[in-house]
């Protein structure tokens, strides 16, 4: 399947400017209104520019989704990054694991709940298939990032396992928060809780085996 993508990249400072604009406009009206009742006039009229202008960048209202859910994704490769950046080796290798699981939970937690812009795009993702892939992408790209950390601490176990379990791992904790940040608030803070407990867990295995 093609990810859907922009038609091309602005080049001079208006024409960034303006595709922000049309960024900014269709982030706000997604918040408003879901990605269903989203239309490229209405994110036309609002940012101030013609119609073809938004369609000189953007095929579709798929393609501006898409590059906002790219930010979104890269922002949370990078605080993934941030996170594991502490984890560390030696003897207390499963409390480094266990406070690192924590944070990162707690982060990722934060984000799907509190960030409006997030919940957006990702019921957005879920309405279109053709999204689909740049989530699939994301997942690898996290478990990527989380095997890299693994196998300098873990060297013990294979790497095709790691890899394994570092995908496994960062498509639950995505599922399971993204879950959790769409019940109540009470509900919610219970399951990113018993997340925790269920990494923790498997990681203690993992080690002792």
């Amino acid at each position: 399947m093609i990810k859907p993508s922009a038609r091309k990249s602005p080049v001079q400072a208006r024409s960034k400017q303006r595709v922000q604009s049309i960024l900014a406009v269709a982030e706000n009206r997604l918040i408003e209104l879901g990605y269903d009742e989203l239309k490229m006039s209405d994110i036309a009229k609002l940012a101030g520019v013609p119609i073809g202008s938004v369609y000189q960048y953007f095929p579709n209202k798929t393609a501006i989704v898409s590059s906002l859910l790219q930010v979104k994704m890269q922002e949370t490769q990078a605080e993934v990054r941030e996170e594991l950046s502490r984890l560390s080796g030696g003897e207390d290798l499963l409390g480094y694991l266990s406070n690192t699981v924590s944070r990162l939970v707690d982060t990722l937690y934060k984000r799907y709940r509190y960030d409006e812009s997030v919940r957006a795009l990702w019921n957005a993702a879920r309405s279109d298939h053709r999204l689909q892939d740049l989530v699939i992408e994301d997942n690898l790209s996290n478990g990527e990032i989380i095997y890299q950390s693994l196998r300098v601490v873990v060297s013990h176990i294979p790497a095709e396992r790691i890899r394994a379990i570092a995908n496994m791992v960062c498509d639950i904790i995505g599922s399971a928060l993204r879950m959790a940040a769409s019940v109540d608030e009470p509900q919610g803070n219970i399951m990113a809780e018993e997340l925790k407990v269920m990494i923790n867990t498997y990681c203690m295995n993992l080690l002792q085996r």
